[in-house]
């Protein structure tokens, strides 16, 4: 790893800044060994760089007048996101000696998007200054794009200078941080506003209590995200996603974790749900099948294998599956037609995200018809309702671990702010698409029908709850769980302006 050096003369003094940006999750670069250049690279997201000359060696320096003939040494940040993110810019003292600390030891932050014009951002003194952290300047906003920095000391002349600050030193590491971060489930969950909610509510809300048996606190399973208008957009993956939730281990099997479940922002074409085969025979054609996992026909669905091998690899050649440009499925009067796979390996999951995504449980139970509330698909989803169980009455798997899913039928019912938090309306009410931001016309969910080998559960035109063939190609959008060490580090959830991720 490597330091750049700055190297500050006061009239007789020698003052040292070693420029040294920090962060968790920076990677440090050169591109030659020697070259003063330094590069710190925040995921994808960010650069903090260092020019090529921070090494500054100057002799007999004085008091200047303006502080722009001062010693300086200059950065640039690189936001590569939609979102404004926010960063923290300090000095770690290592050595100030009494005498230094004055007034007239004077410090000031600038910053310029065209690097031309710079604007004072934060000014100060060392009067107060000791061993320790000092911020420079805090929450500091920087959008899409370039902005470059120049952080100058000097001796204001405009002021006393006492003779004992000759020969002093003094020695720092510039420093650029993160300014809000936080975990992302922690932001969420912050945001609830309780566990009840009257129609036409929207924002954040605590759903399916339970009491910790160890402490006896009322505890709830999932924190989502309900009505018609909420600030749940994400920046991931060069897309727009939104955050259904935060779940626990009873949604997804990660124990002890809570999760934040994200579902893009729009459906990424119509597929089949479930038949499919791999060529223009019958000898491999699934019947219409909703065997989501294949583990009882031989034959995974077919938005099981093309969220899970081409758009979460984002790729057009399976090692197991061939190409998906040859991936076909039967569909009603058309017999077999050939997938279009430009929007799922176009929108599929580039390299550097797919370690934000978790392996998860994936519950495969469902209902013989859509006359269930939002509280009982919630409990039949997970098994834990009477009278639900796996498709094909029960003959099929019950989950299966894997990275992308679709929403479950209680994610959809939930997210509507039509009915108040008691509400026991079943998803047969053609009411659900109001006032829900989860809405976006036909889509499937992953919930199959249980008492048939050919259903599943999707949203309808009108918005209700409906289980129809697998073999329909209705609207599909993938939904995954991040990992728990994901945090949010810019952003207010707005459309205009979505969070910003990144890992620890």
């Amino acid at each position: 790893m490597k330091r750049n050096t700055v190297i500050l003369s006061l009239v007789l003094s020698i003052i040292a800044i070693s420029s040294l940006a920090t962060f968790a999750w920076f990677t440090w670069s050169s591109s030659s060994e020697g070259d003063t250049e330094l590069t710190l690279t925040i995921g994808n997201l960010a650069d903090v760089k260092f020019e090529t000359g921070n090494d500054i060696n100057v002799d007999n320096i004085g008091p200047v007048l303006n502080y722009n003939d001062g010693e300086s040494t200059t950065f640039t940040i690189k936001n590569k996101s939609e979102s404004t993110i926010v960063f923290n810019i300090g000095l770690n003292i290592t050595n100030i000696p009494d005498e230094l600390k004055e007034e007239s030891f004077k410090y000031v932050l600038l910053s310029s998007t065209d690097n031309n014009v710079f604007k004072e951002v934060v000014s100060g003194s060392f009067k107060d200054a000791s061993v320790r952290y000092m911020s420079i300047g805090g929450g500091i906003e920087v959008a899409k794009g370039d902005t470059y920095f120049k952080f100058i000391i000097y001796i204001d002349g405009h002021m006393e200078n006492p003779i004992d600050m000759m020969g002093k030193s003094f020695s720092g590491e510039l420093q650029v941080d993160a300014g809000d971060v936080e975990k992302a489930t922690d932001k969420i969950i912050s945001l609830s506003q309780g566990d009840t909610w009257e129609s036409g509510a929207s924002g954040v809300f605590a759903t399916n209590s339970y009491v910790d048996e160890t402490t006896g606190e009322t505890k709830y399973h999932e924190y989502r995200y309900i009505g018609a208008n909420v600030n749940n957009y994400v920046s991931f993956n060069n897309d727009l996603y939104r955050i259904i939730g935060v779940f626990d281990e009873n949604s997804h099997g990660v124990e002890g974790e809570y999760l934040v479940k994200l579902i893009s922002a729009n459906p990424i074409g119509g597929y089949s749900w479930g038949a499919y085969n791999t060529g223009n025979t019958s000898e491999t054609y699934s019947n219409y099948g909703n065997d989501w996992t294949g583990n009882t026909t031989g034959v995974k669905s077919n938005l099981n294998i093309l969220l899970n091998e081409y758009f979460y690899n984002k790729t057009n050649i399976s090692s197991v599956y061939g190409d998906c440009s040859a991936w076909t499925y039967y569909g009603t009067n058309v017999n077999y037609r050939t997938n279009n796979c430009s929007d799922i390996v176009g929108y599929g999951i580039s390299s550097e995200y797919r370690d934000y995504i978790e392996n998860v449980t994936w519950y495969l139970y469902g209902y013989s018809s859509n006359n269930l509330s939002k509280q009982n698909f919630y409990l039949c989803e997970r098994g834990q309702y009477s009278g639900c169980m796996s498709a094909n009455s029960g003959a099929y798997a019950t989950s299966t671990n894997a990275k992308i899913g679709l929403m479950y039928v209680s994610d959809y019912m939930y997210a509507s702010g039509y009915y108040n938090s008691t509400s026991t309306t079943t998803g047969s009410s053609y009411y659900f698409g109001n006032q829900n931001w989860l809405y976006k016309g036909i889509e499937w969910t992953i919930t199959p029908s249980s008492n048939s080998t050919t259903g599943a559960f999707y949203v309808n035109f009108y918005g209700r709850v409906h289980a129809n063939h697998a073999y329909f190609g209705y609207g599909a959008r993938p939904t995954f769980y991040l990992k728990s060490s994901v945090n949010i580090i810019g952003g207010n959830g707005t459309f205009e302006n979505p969070y910003v991720i990144t890992m620890q």
